[in-house]
């Protein structure tokens, strides 16, 4: 009865369970049924993060390390993978992989009509592989310790609506491409990427933007949607600031800080640090 009750359970609901397990706890529910048998090789949604290592430490063959433990655990994960992969998430140490490994999974998603990949490599500089560039179907897009450096052929991502690069090495031209080509991003995060020293968006349709580090320029001229924004600027030294900020933001006249809202029309919460400088509005 207990059995029937599992089996005769919706399509999401059973992709819901699967999705709090670990991939080879995942695998082990093939046995509970037939309808059971294909279900865990057929997730949307695949993510490989410090759980994974964990797990694959207690690995069945005792001389195959965690690494290679993990890497065969991902391909066995991928090669046996039914229909498309909505999402993949990868969290790891570059230095547990090998950048064949990350390159190999990668461009397997890129034939997969992949929509959501994040890349989460601490102290990594992997260099993103050309094939991300031609995904348009790409509609999420998170990378952390990566480089971007797209090719000549470039023109962005037309489905992409979120985008997240933290401390990523790009040029500030493949980062206005990025934002301009990309007409449907709702959702902008840009931490510590040293080479964007120009944040001026052209992006219509973005509702949240939450930017941090140094930037010469700060213009939202032509992203007059959003509605949500946290802007923290670091400043070193008080000439920095000057070459920053227009006179007319200065905090010598609290009046001039109201500038601000001349470009940001539909703004209900804004958080803006510059040195002292803290400000939060919301809506009356």
């Amino acid at each position: 009865m207990e059995l029937d009750r599992i089996s005769s359970l919706p399509n999401d609901v059973t992709e819901k369970i699967l999705s709090h397990l670990l991939p080879r706890e995942a695998a082990r529910t093939s046995v509970l049924s037939t309808k059971w048998r294909y279900k865990s090789a057929m997730l949307h949604d695949l993510e490989f993060d410090e759980c994974c290592w964990s797990e694959s430490q207690n690995r069945e063959v005792d001389d195959c390390d965690d690494q290679t433990s993990f890497v065969k655990m991902v391909d066995h994960v991928l090669l046996l993978h039914i229909g498309p992969i909505r999402k993949f998430k990868l969290v790891c140490d570059l230095n547990e992989l090998t950048t064949r490994d990350i390159d190999r999974w990668v461009t397997h998603l890129s034939r997969n009509s992949i929509k959501e990949l994040i890349l989460f490599l601490w102290e990594s500089g992997y260099k993103i592989p050309l094939c991300v560039f031609s995904c348009q179907d790409l509609v999420r897009l998170e990378f952390t310790q990566c480089m971007l450096k797209p090719p000549s052929t470039f023109k962005g991502f037309s489905s992409l609506k979120s985008l997240q690069l933290i401390a990523v090495d790009l040029d500030q031209d493949v980062f206005q491409i990025l934002i301009r080509s990309s007409p449907l991003l709702e959702k902008l995060t840009l931490r510590h990427c040293e080479g964007v020293s120009n944040l001026k968006i052209n992006a219509p349709n973005l509702k949240y933007m939450h930017v941090l580090g140094t930037f010469d320029v700060v213009n939202l001229e032509s992203a007059l949607n959003i509605t949500e924004a946290e802007v923290y600027v670091s400043i070193h030294s008080e000439s920095a600031y000057d070459r920053w900020v227009p006179d007319s933001w200065k905090p010598s006249s609290s009046s001039n800080l109201l500038k601000i809202f001349d470009h940001l029309p539909r703004i209900r919460r804004l958080e803006i640090k510059w040195h002292f400088l803290k400000v939060n509005v919301f809506p009356g």
